[in-house]
């Protein structure tokens, strides 16, 4: 979800538009200072590392661009992952994060990280899943909230871009009749016609019915962190 939204100007109100670009070679301009702005802060060795010869913006990194555009971030929802096998197991957590700027915008980003995704199972408790997730999902805030638009190094910490390997037992497309039809019931009671953008996003543009059924649950409890849209009530009057 990148859901990047303006204030209302009300009057006699002042807004701050410094970040709004008014055509293109504004836009261009913004983007070029962006750059520079990167080259000037990111000078620590732990501001960015290289991943497959790539460079990425490591959590330290994003912390410093937020400092620099003065840009707050704060937790707005969690929510577990449960196994579809067993509903009672916990798989790993989904945090929404709110990114917002000091002239009133603001970015809502999601992540998620579960228990599979570390090498020593002791290592896997509910504070380190819960604290990688929210990583992800302010790095992800702040990008998009500065137009950086770039994956955090964070995201790859498995070593590429795919996330963590899939069990034995996972098999792409093994999502359920039921995981489908709750999943369709979500999207109408969260006003979302395509869920492209939200696969390509969170699994790597795969296509939806070649989901596994970790993915699909992943999949219901990121849907189910989005606001329900609320429906037309026609009042009626005798007046």
């Amino acid at each position: 979800m990148r859901d990047i939204m303006e204030p209302n100007n009300q009057p006699g109100s002042e807004v701050n538009t410094a970040l709004v670009v008014p055509d293109v070679n504004a836009a261009a301009k913004s983007m070029e200072l962006f750059t520079e702005l990167k080259t000037k802060i990111l000078t620590g060795d732990n501001d960015i590392v290289h991943i497959k010869g790539r460079p990425f913006i490591t959590r330290q990194g994003w912390r410093k661009i937020a400092l620099a555009f003065n840009i707050t971030t704060e937790i707005i929802g969690t929510a577990p992952i449960h196994n579809p096998e067993r509903v009672s197991e916990t798989l790993g957590y989904v945090i929404q994060v709110r990114a917002v700027a000091k002239n009133g915008r603001f970015a809502v980003e999601i992540a998620a990280c579960e228990k599979s995704e570390f090498k020593d199972p002791k290592e896997a408790t509910t504070h380190n899943i819960i604290t990688k997730a929210t990583t992800r999902a302010v790095n992800r805030a702040i990008s998009d909230l500065v137009g950086g638009g770039e994956i955090s190094a964070e995201e790859l910490e498995n070593g590429d871009e795919q996330g963590p390997e899939l069990p034995a037992n996972e098999k792409p497309g093994s999502v359920t009749p039921e995981q489908l039809k709750y999943i369709d019931d979500l999207m109408t009671s969260r006003g979302i016609d395509d869920i492209t953008p939200i696969l390509k996003k969170n699994f790597n543009g795969k296509e939806f019915l070649k989901l596994t059924k970790r993915e699909a649950s992943s999949l219901i409890d990121l849907l189910k962190l989005r606001p329900k849209i609320k429906a037309d009530v026609e009042v009626k009057s005798d007046v």
